[in-house]
């Protein structure tokens, strides 16, 4: 008998917290598996008996059998090194590693398997693949050689960014330039031409599409509050079928279920695709959609399929 979904991260994590709020909301049956008591003290447990496999996680004195729910919502992070303790270390990458097989291997409905979407880890990469399918993107350089990057800036208004998955403050490169020049050598960065205009984010979940627009002073506009003055969410009624086909069309060859898209539209009408997020914060998208996105993760968590 299905115990509903099993939800898995941190409770300081605002994706994480709504949903929560939306399935207890909805009446759902679920359970909550805290990772900083799994990395504490937690353990997995295989047994196999014939054809019947059965995986167990338990934390903090409760085993979760993960073949009993209908679908796993994950957002599995590892802890801050600093946070954890150099002997402790080994036993939490061991945890980590032992979880993300068992979720990457399980038949229950995930959200998402851990290395669906693996290219995010590498933003060049993933900019290559998105070009193969067809979307465009910015002229775009990773570098760490100085004469390279300012060949480049002579493209016009450039912003950097990380080239990793890992988030970091998008911003103009004459903010920075002067006094950070001298280190590129030691770490390679993402340059990328400045596209002006509306940013628009698009989920997918399954064969669902969510666009919403955002208009905002500045560069980034999810640091708003310390980099300009205002940022401003609405529904979007104008992404182009074709830009929605192909990101229904990316998310599922690459195995995503809920995939966030970021966009720039210029003034001209063009749409540049900046990256797809595997592990995506859609809680203020989904509260200007009015739940839309939240209402559609939890059909498929527990099979209901449109």
């Amino acid at each position: 008998m299905s115990k509903g979904i099993l939800i898995i991260g941190y409770i300081g994590d605002s994706t994480i917290r709504h949903v929560l709020e939306i399935t207890q909301a909805a009446d759902v049956e679920f359970s909550f598996l805290h990772l900083g008591d799994y990395y504490s003290n937690g353990y997995l447990r295989h047994s196999s008996s014939g054809e019947s496999r059965r995986t167990m996680v338990r934390a903090a004195g409760v085993s979760y059998r993960i073949s009993e729910f209908s679908g796993i919502y994950q957002r599995l992070l590892l802890p801050n090194p600093s946070h954890v303790g150099k002997y402790q270390w080994p036993k939490t990458m061991s945890r980590f590693v032992g979880l993300s097989a068992v979720l990457q291997s399980t038949q229950v409905n995930t959200i998402n398997r851990p290395l669906c979407g693996w290219e995010n880890m590498s933003k060049p990469l993933q900019s290559y693949f998105l070009r193969q399918k067809g979307f465009t993107v910015p002229l775009s350089l990773t570098t760490s050689i100085v004469s390279d990057y300012k060949k480049f800036r002579q493209h016009g208004e450039t912003i950097y960014k990380s080239n990793s998955g890992v988030r970091s403050i998008v911003d103009n490169v004459e903010k920075v330039e002067n006094e950070r020049l001298q280190f590129l050598e030691n770490c390679p960065v993402l340059f990328q031409r400045r596209i002006v205009g509306k940013d628009v984010r698009i989920h997918v979940v399954e064969d669902s599409v969510f666009a919403v627009e955002i208009e905002s002073d500045a560069i980034d506009y999810r640091y708003y509050r310390t980099k300009g003055t205002y940022s401003h969410m609405r529904a979007c009624e104008s992404a182009p079928q074709w830009i929605m086909d192909l990101c229904r069309s990316y998310a599922q060859e690459r195995g995503v279920v809920l995939a966030g898209f970021d966009f720039k539209v210029d003034d001209l009408g063009n749409w540049y695709c900046l990256e797809m997020n595997p592990s995506p914060g859609f809680e203020s998208y989904d509260v200007v959609l009015e739940g839309r996105i939240g209402k559609r993760v939890l059909e498929f968590l527990l099979g209901q399929s449109l």
